[in-house]
């Protein structure tokens, strides 16, 4: 099979260059034909993905993130013929890698490949973007490009965290009137802390934060956390690991396949962890577009 890997030499804790080229020499060892481009700058992974399907590749692999993911698949989309991706996770939170359980290790993603079993997912498509995961919108969702990047580095996760803690008293007092109408009818309107569209369960690194969303349903499901206070907002976090926290009446939550997005304010906008622009934005389900390798 002849397989291109995209590679962002900076995810993982820099792990990427690394874990990228193990994985592509057992590819090679295992008689594929491999060929491999390393992300330097914003949009490479895009490019490079337009790029290798051009030339003949017969899966893609995208060796990174969440944020590279995003780019990848927004490369594939666009192609006339739909290639598969193969999600080899590397990066500090992994959603959507964590929902499907693809394997970590490279001898085990290596295997998965050679199985070649495949599952048709469903993309998102916010205005003229594609993203895999989530479209999330508001001062929360801006927490993660607050982090310092070589704390990410070296804390993870953990460096979400912090940050949250540190900008939550700061983000309780931001107000974020939004109004959210979907093609079922309903409409969502009011003062959010935060909103977001997913099309996996795990979100932020919770694993349960969509508990009824299915990566091939033709759906996509939004959360939304009303403005409220930090005790209360503690509750719904306590309740966010077992997906309980879509029961707290702080909690609204929706199915539907398009949204029209507007704010009475400047809200931002982040696409599977990377910023993209402003609101409004109507957000769709592309329905079985993605062929992807699982497990």
């Amino acid at each position: 099979m002849k397989i291109h890997l995209i590679i962002n030499p900076s995810s993982g804790k820099e792990s990427g260059a690394r874990s990228g080229t193990e994985l592509a020499d057992i590819l090679s060892a295992r008689g594929h034909i491999v060929s491999r481009s390393y992300t330097e700058k914003k949009g490479d992974g895009t490019a490079f993905a337009i790029d290798a399907g051009k030339r003949g590749a017969e899966l893609i692999v995208a060796c990174g993130g969440d944020g590279t993911v995003n780019e990848v698949v927004h490369g594939m989309a666009q192609a006339e013929e739909r290639l598969p991706i193969a999600i080899y996770a590397q990066g500090t939170v992994n959603d959507f890698a964590t929902q499907l359980q693809l394997p970590l290790e490279a001898e085990a993603f290596a295997d998965m490949i050679d199985r070649n079993k495949r599952m048709v997912l469903d993309v998102g498509r916010m205005n003229d973007r594609t993203f895999l995961n989530v479209a999330a919108f508001g001062a929360v969702s801006k927490i993660g490009h607050e982090v310092d990047v070589e704390a990410k580095t070296m804390l993870g996760r953990l460096a979400y965290v912090i940050e949250g803690i540190r900008t939550a008293p700061d983000l309780l007092n931001i107000p974020m009137p939004m109004r959210i109408t979907m093609d079922t009818g309903e409409v969502a309107e009011g003062d959010f802390l935060f909103a977001g569209i997913a099309n996996s369960r795990s979100v932020g690194g919770f694993s349960h934060f969509a508990p009824r969303a299915l990566v091939n349903d033709g759906l996509l499901d939004l959360i939304i956390i009303q403005r409220t206070d930090v005790v209360t907002l503690g509750q719904i976090l306590m309740r966010l690991r077992s997906g309980e926290h879509i029961e707290h009446e702080g909690i609204a939550y929706y199915q539907a396949s398009t949204f029209e997005v507007t704010a009475e304010n400047e809200t931002a906008i982040d696409l599977d962890g990377e910023e993209a622009g402003v609101l409004p934005a109507k957000v769709q389900v592309l329905p079985a577009h993605l062929p992807c390798i699982i497990p």
